[in-house]
């Protein structure tokens, strides 16, 4: 991959299959459930400086 300037923006793609996607119910469960999910990423939890979502169907 070549160098990217600072301020510059690139496409990103990842599959996260639902092993990768844990959660539990109130039975302590793993489950998968479906509905759209919001990931965010920052230097800290204040600093969020990427936003993206995925649909779990």
């Amino acid at each position: 991959m070549g160098k990217t300037l600072a301020g510059s923006t690139l496409p990103m793609k990842e599959r996260l299959p639902p092993k990768r996607q844990p959660l539990f119910n109130a039975q302590m469960e793993e489950v998968t459930e479906p509905g759209e999910f919001t990931i965010m990423i920052g230097a800290a939890s204040s600093d969020i400086r990427l936003r993206g979502s995925f649909l779990c169907p």
